[in-house]
């Protein structure tokens, strides 16, 4: 078995096991729940060389040059799980078929991140993010996102436009709910990751590239 080794269905979005922003937190890709654009899907590598694929996603207020990557690190433990929440975000802007289809031949992560990269390019939908405080480098606690987890009763994700293995939600008809002092949707902080290294395979992966 590995990332993506089989046909995606709606199976494999199950693998994957309320504030009000304000008007300028809903430029930026931040914990809560926005309508965004897909930038890129970057692949990398951690300096302990643990790959990762990263969605580039900006909010369709905010525009481009606003893009936060959702950094998705991937290891045999965990590619269930990051195979789960990519085809759960991918399913509400393409079908399975198409998502099949772009996959053919991508063997490695970087592969498949480049496959990913030419499907949803430029594709929109919504989603919700959670949150989790951490402390930066100086020492001050900060917020930052964390991507959540799929399953039939608790969606992260919506499509918004028509085409999609989902039909389009309104926004008045969404189903997502953020609520901070939720503890599912936001983590409070229990202890301080000192970096991406010793971070635990499923909390690390989904970090934002940058400080909230």
């Amino acid at each position: 078995m590995g990332l993506f080794s089989e046909k995606v269905d709606k199976s494999t979005e199950l693998g994957s096991n309320n504030g009000q922003p304000s008007e300028k937190a809903l430029l930026y890709v931040l914990p809560g729940i926005r309508e965004v654009k897909v930038k890129g899907v970057n692949f990398g590598k951690a300096g302990t060389g643990t790959p990762y694929i990263a969605p580039e996603l900006y909010t369709l207020s905010g525009g481009p040059e606003k893009s936060s990557e959702l950094r998705m690190y991937i290891s045999s433990n965990n590619e269930f799980i990051v195979q789960g929440q990519i085809t759960h975000m991918a399913s509400k802007m393409v079908t399975y078929d198409e998502m099949n289809e772009a996959l053919k031949g991508a063997d490695t992560t970087e592969q498949i991140a480049k496959a990913l990269n030419d499907l949803l390019k430029g594709k929109k939908f919504r989603i919700k993010l959670g949150g989790e405080e951490y402390i930066n480098g100086s020492g001050a606690k900060k917020d930052r996102v964390r991507l959540l987890l799929a399953n039939d009763t608790n969606p992260f994700a919506e499509a918004i436009e028509d085409g999609a293995e989902y039909g389009a939600v309104d926004a008045e008809n969404s189903v997502l709910t953020y609520d901070k002092n939720n503890p599912y949707d936001f983590k409070k902080l229990k202890e301080v990751p000192t970096s991406e290294d010793t971070m635990d395979a499923t909390d690390g992966l989904d970090e934002m590239d940058g400080e909230i």
